[in-house]
C-alpha cells in the first residue's frame, strides 16, 4: 500500500497538500485516516478532503506532549458532519494498531493528516 503522512493542521496546509495531490496523482482516490485537534477548522477541511476520497476513517490523537493532552474532537461528531456534507464511507477507529494494520494490508493508498500528533503516533507505529 501507498501512504502519505502529511501533518495538514488547518485549512491553508490542507489545501496545499490536496492541491499536491492532485497534481501528482490526477484523479486517484485516497482513504483518509484523520483526527483534528479541538479548536481546528476541520468542517472545511473536510469539505476540501471528500472529493479526494474513496473512505475516510476518522480516529483521535493518541499522543502527550510535555505531560499535557492534546485533545481532539470526537471522532463521531466529525463523522456526523461528514455524513452532513453527503459523503457516507466513513468509520470510527480508536485503536492505533487497529489503523496500521488496516494500511498494512491490501494495495489501498492512505492519506494521513490533520494532526502532527497523529502523523507522530502513526510514524512510530509504522516502525518506519
Amino acid at each position: 500500500s501507498q501512504i502519505i503522512l502529511d501533518w495538514a493542521h488547518n485549512v491553508q496546509k490542507m489545501k496545499a497538500l490536496l492541491k499536491t495531490i492532485e497534481k501528482l496523482y490526477s484523479r486517484k482516490k485516497f482513504i483518509f485516516i484523520l483526527a483534528f485537534k479541538k479548536g481546528k477548522e476541520y468542517k472545511k477541511m473536510i469539505q476540501f478532503i471528500i472529493p479526494f476520497a474513496e473512505k475516510i476513517i476518522i480516529t483521535h490523537i493518541f499522543s502527550t506532549n510535555q505531560d499535557l493532552p492534546h485533545f481532539s474532537v470526537s471522532p463521531e461528531i466529525i463523522i456526523t458532519d461528514i455524513k452532513k456534507f453527503g459523503f457516507s464511507s466513513v468509520e470510527v477507529k480508536n485503536n492505533i494498531k487497529d489503523i496500521v494494520q488496516t494500511m498494512n494490508k491490501g494495495s489501498a493508498s492512505y492519506v494521513v493528516s490533520g494532526s502532527l500528533y497523529l502523523l507522530g503516533d502513526i510514524y512510530k507505529a509504522l516502525k518506519v
